[in-house]
């Protein structure tokens, strides 16, 4: 699977990352590679999930349907026109949310250590939930992932997954 989100994706929004040296960026892509496939399988489910990575040949995707997935599209439904945003947009506030859990610890010959005391903890709670409505809010007057997956008829084998919210205090 090709990483949908690079470092550059977050230079322009709120959730930038600093990126350093060469460790780090191969730090960053791995967790893209992994987090992303994490979401992914959980909003498409494994059959459409599979379908998705059989379309990306050669670095890319090679169907509209999931280039519209990944990038966005509008779509009408019952008359009504709507924005889908993509996954990309979405894939940013997790990447974001993972990245700083991931920093907020160094591995020492004595185990984990916290760094420092800044901790962003509000924000990254508010970049996962804000993914998440982005995912499931079920109104339809909103064009979420799940409504866009339903409404566009393009997703046969859909099996949704319910993402669970996080909170500030880790409950």
């Amino acid at each position: 699977m090709i990483n949908f989100i690079e470092n550059s994706d977050l230079e322009n929004s709120i959730y930038k990352v600093f990126v350093g040296g060469q460790n780090e960026t191969e730090f960053f892509n791995e967790i893209v590679s992994d987090k992303q496939e994490l979401v992914l399988r959980q909003i498409l489910g494994n059959i459409e999930y599979n379908e998705l990575e059989s379309y990306i040949i050669d670095g890319e995707i090679t169907s509209d349907k999931w280039i519209n997935f990944v990038n966005g599209t509008s779509y009408n439904y019952n008359g009504v026109e709507y924005v889908y945003k993509g996954i990309k947009p979405i894939l940013i506030k997790f990447i974001y949310f993972f990245w700083q859990k991931a920093k907020r610890s160094i591995l020492s010959e004595n185990g984990e250590i916290k760094k420092g005391s800044i901790y962003p903890l509000s924000k990254m709670v508010l970049a996962y939930n804000s993914a998440i409505d982005l995912i499931q809010d079920n109104y339809n007057y909103n064009a979420s992932v799940y409504n866009y997956m339903i409404h566009s008829g393009l997703f046969t084998n859909l099996l949704f997954s319910e993402f669970k919210k996080e909170n500030t205090w880790g409950v």
